[in-house]
């Protein structure tokens, strides 16, 4: 079982998966694009509650960038 994270931990997570996946969309690279957006999903799914209301709500929106390019 995994040690536990802390919130610290978790928000550094979250703002390395949206800039990778921001980098990603940038560069037009569909693989990374892909993969990067499957992490930021991950995360956004098992850290749900601890996600502010806008948070929440940018990570969907840039998912849902990420589906269409």
């Amino acid at each position: 079982m995994p040690a536990p994270r802390s919130e610290e931990q978790i928000a550094n997570e979250l703002k390395d998966a949206i800039a990778h996946l921001k980098e990603a969309l940038v560069l037009e690279d569909r693989k990374n694009t892909a993969r990067c957006a499957r992490r930021l999903h991950a995360l956004r799914k098992a850290h749900r509650e601890s996600l502010s209301r806008d948070d929440n709500r940018a990570i969907k929106a840039l998912l849902r960038r990420a589906s269409t390019s």
